[in-house]
């Protein structure tokens, strides 16, 4: 006789357990979205980072697919990607965002070049840095002193809002 409570907490822990495991980077298809901006990006003081998308390894993220009912994962998992079809999967409510993202394990079973917590960016990968409308100067400065001293030679941008419409303007730095 099959005890389906227990099944079913069985199966609950043992996907709860894998899922435990998976880093997940997101990106984010757009750096003017005012309510990017306003959600994630501390009311405009913030930075959004502009990456290569054709760079390793954010060239492995995928496409967030936006749906009412929650994903359904197989049992037993199979053998390829479409196991990571949970952790692509969002409310339409955030549709806005546009979202991507780069999944993988500690164990590296993706080949992502990873350190087990962080993913690991090659000099090109990294265009650009966008500063927030209202991004404090000092804050600024720390973010590009700390840059320059690394391998990247990204474009700074500076952020205003546009007289007449609902905009962000962005102007690089000379």
């Amino acid at each position: 006789m099959v005890n389906r409570t227990l099944t079913t907490q069985l199966l609950a822990a043992t996907g709860i357990e894998s899922f435990g495991e998976l880093r997940l980077c997101s990106f984010a298809s757009s750096v003017s979205n005012l309510l990017m901006w306003s959600h994630y990006g501390d009311s405009h003081r913030g930075y959004c980072l502009e990456f290569d998308a054709r760079t390793l390894p954010i060239g492995f993220a995928h496409k967030v697919r936006y749906t009412k009912d929650y994903p359904v994962a197989p049992f037993p998992p199979d053998e390829d990607a479409r196991n990571l079809r949970p952790a692509l999967i969002k409310s339409p409510e955030w549709e806005y965002e546009g979202e991507y993202r780069t999944l993988f394990t500690p164990s590296n079973d993706f080949k992502i070049p990873n350190d087990g917590q962080s993913l690991h960016l090659t000099s090109e990968s990294l265009t650009g840095i966008y500063f927030g409308v209202n991004t404090a100067a000092d804050d600024k400065e720390r973010i590009i002193e700390k840059v320059t001293r690394g391998p990247f030679s990204p474009t700074i941008y500076d952020a205003e809002l546009a007289q007449s419409t609902f905009e962000i303007v962005f102007s690089p730095r000379t």
